[in-house]
């Protein structure tokens, strides 16, 4: 009851809930694997990354072949900027379970990060076929083909992945950006507009809105309100 209740709290974004709700499935199984990894995802989300590496590490202790206290650990080598680490342990949770989907979402954006941008791709393909809909990997294959130069590819992605959530920020911001360099500087500012309306407290969402109006004449003060 615990666990599943926190895999629901987590899927809410209720990431201190959940682990109050783990903590108590420990208490009474305190070797549970999966409690552990849903423990530790809750700490990541919680930005307390010291004591999520520690979850995640006790599971591997002893289980060192598990697919998702590997991928785990990985994407906190990620945020930790150890993207070789990052890219070994992803690597070895797809070799161990290769439909694990957040394995090969995140193995692609560590590869976007790292500049190698077909392998990027291949990996972030191999995600969508485990999940087409996934809002995070469309965004991500929209930013590696407009970093490729491939710009209607990524209107394409990026496109869909508003179809199906027309409030993430992120991926009005990306198509603003795509657009800009299009030189459609009204569409453009809507998106940066659009993403700033949806995450006030990005900056850097702000400062690409301001740019664009910058670039081009029609528009007004208030706009900018």
């Amino acid at each position: 009851y615990h666990l599943n209740l926190a895999s629901a709290l987590m899927a809410n974004g209720k990431p201190a809930e959940a682990e109050a709700s783990c903590r108590r499935c420990l208490r009474i199984a305190p070797r549970h694997v999966t409690a552990w990894n849903v423990l530790g995802n809750s700490l990541v989300a919680q930005s307390r990354h010291d004591e999520a590496f520690a979850c995640f590490e006790r599971v591997l202790q002893r289980q060192p072949d598990d697919a998702e206290a590997l991928c785990n650990l990985g994407s906190l080598r990620f945020l930790r900027g150890e993207l070789a680490e990052a890219e070994r342990l992803q690597r070895r949770a797809v070799e161990l379970n290769p439909r694990l989907f957040q394995a090969w979402s995140n193995l692609g954006a560590i590869l976007r990060a790292l500049g190698r941008r077909d392998e990027a791709v291949s990996c972030l393909q191999q995600a969508l076929t485990l999940q087409p809909h996934s809002i995070e990997v469309l965004v991500n294959l929209g930013n590696v083909h407009h970093q490729q130069g491939d710009h209607v590819t990524a209107l394409d992605y990026l496109q869909q992945a508003l179809a199906r959530d027309g409030e993430h920020a992120g991926a009005w911001n990306a198509l603003g950006v795509v657009l800009q360099e299009l030189t459609e500087y009204a569409q453009a500012a809507d998106c940066f507009r659009r993403a700033l309306e949806k995450r006030a407290e990005c900056a850097a969402y702000g400062s690409n809105y301001l740019y664009c109006l910058n670039l081009f004449d029609d528009w007004s003060p208030e706009e900018v309100g």
